[in-house]
């Protein structure tokens, strides 16, 4: 039973794939069109600009909102950065926004860009952003 529930999840999920492989790491390597011809499902591939782009909509209050939640949820040490924290959260919330708007139900990524201040930032304080995901059913693979 449990197998089954996961080749039905695999064959209407849609992942999101961001960015490009790692040159050098083969062995974590997947072929995606292999993935697709055994387990189905949509891939889309997108580039980090699509995410730095949505973290520029992020309003003060949804910021606000996701640094409270992050507190709930996380235990946040006291000497974190303000400025990090809430660079955390509005990619968080951009996630989140690509998520939707994909309705991907996993994530993968990897971002090897130098020179564009906005993809770093983004990718840089992404990592609670995917903690949130994955505790809540859209696993992210890094």
């Amino acid at each position: 039973m449990q197998a089954a529930k996961v080749a039905n999840i695999m064959a209407y999920n849609r992942l999101g794939c961001m960015g490009h492989y790692y040159s050098g790491m083969l062995d974590i390597y997947t072929d995606l069109t292999q993935q697709y011809a055994h387990f189905g499902g949509h891939i889309e591939l997108i580039e980090v600009e699509e995410l730095a782009s949505l973290r520029k909509e992020v309003t003060t209050q949804e910021m606000l909102d996701r640094i409270k939640l992050f507190y709930e949820t996380i235990d946040v040490q006291e000497d974190c950065a303000v400025e990090e924290l809430e660079k955390a959260a509005i990619t968080s919330v951009a996630l989140e926004k690509l998520v939707e708007q994909h309705q991907w139900g996993s994530i993968a990524y990897y971002y090897k860009g130098t020179g564009n201040t906005e993809n770093e930032e983004a990718i840089s304080s992404i990592i609670l952003g995917n903690s949130l995901l994955t505790a809540n059913g859209v696993p992210v693979a890094v």
